[in-house]
């Protein structure tokens, strides 16, 4: 989430916006806190992260953000959390760092969140001089450029081996999945963009 997004600033003072997607909890607990803003969209970052992580074994599930409870410390201006969100389904572990321009959060499901290796970038989104807005489908694109030159060093592979595609499930765009010269490979990752910043997460192979 980018912090500073004109869609994202002060909208914790919006009564509709925060009762459509908090809990009951989640809203005293964004009432309480000194960082308003952070929380919320802290809170809204870890229940995408938890849809996430669960949509790929249950890809019906709903999204509905209230469905999805946040179990995290106190959030600050400058700042990691980390926690656990109820789903429809199962319980995600989620970790995340704040900073003064946004908030990234990471969940999953199965096993302790430490045990895994999971490489992470987040990447300012770069305009041309004349300041142009960059669509939403060519932020889509960029980050999986940037995700696809990961992977590809990360095999000792070229670029153009490595596809990321995303299959139709229930007339819907399933999650990411990559694949390697043809054949789909054990990497779970997940692409996302908001405002001015791209960012993905994948997994080292899978035993």
């Amino acid at each position: 989430m980018d912090l500073c997004h004109p869609q994202a600033i002060a909208r914790y003072e919006d009564q509709r916006f925060v009762n459509r997607v908090l809990t009951l909890a989640e809203q005293k607990k964004l009432r309480s806190s000194s960082f308003p803003n952070e929380c919320l969209w802290s809170f809204w970052a870890a229940k995408e992260s938890a849809y996430k992580a669960i949509s790929r074994s249950f890809p019906l599930v709903s999204s509905s953000p209230k469905q999805y409870e946040v179990s995290i410390g106190d959030i600050g201006s400058s700042s990691f959390f980390h926690g656990m969100v109820t789903t429809p389904e199962m319980p995600v572990q989620i970790k995340g760092v704040i900073s003064t321009d946004y908030v990234h959060c990471l969940g999953v499901t199965g096993m302790d969140m430490d045990d895994q290796t999971i490489e992470t970038n987040i990447c300012p989104i770069r305009t041309d001089n004349k300041g142009d807005i960059i669509l939403p489908d060519q932020e889509s694109l960029f980050v999986r450029e940037l995700a696809k030159d990961r992977i590809a060093e990360y095999l000792k592979a070229e670029v153009s081996q490595v596809q990321i595609r995303r299959e139709i499930i229930a007339n819907q765009p399933g999650p990411p999945e990559v694949f390697f010269q043809g054949e789909k490979i054990p990497i779970n990752i997940s692409l996302s963009h908001d405002g001015r910043f791209v960012a993905f997460a994948f997994t080292m192979f899978d035993s």
